[in-house]
């Protein structure tokens, strides 16, 4: 009996420390696009650059946003992903989109 409780148990922690893992890229990336939809409005340049760190470029857009891109390749330039922020003037998120390449699970 103890040997089954503890294997329940055993069992019950592994179900829990990999219940927010993700499978494939695709489904990191659908889990990224979705926690970004949220913070459109919220957060701002500042609160991205504390979190993520500088970005690879920027740019100043029409409006007076400015718009700031993120990237990372690999492998030869054969694997990689491009992050990009379109900020309002006031330097709150207005927009943002992603690609990924050569990245399997």
């Amino acid at each position: 009996m103890l040997i089954l409780r503890r294997l329940s148990v055993a069992g019950a922690l592994v179900l829990l420390l990999t219940a927010g893992c993700f499978t494939s890229p695709e489904e990191r990336w659908t889990a990224f696009d979705a926690r970004m939809r949220q913070e459109i409005g919220v957060k701002t340049k500042q609160d991205y650059l504390k979190d993520w760190g500088k970005p690879t470029s920027r740019a100043v857009d029409r409006d007076g946003g400015e718009v700031w891109i993120w990237e990372w390749t690999g492998y030869g330039g054969t694997q990689g992903w491009r992050k990009k922020l379109n900020f309002s003037p006031d330097g709150a998120l207005k927009d943002f989109s992603r690609e990924y390449w050569g990245l399997s699970s």
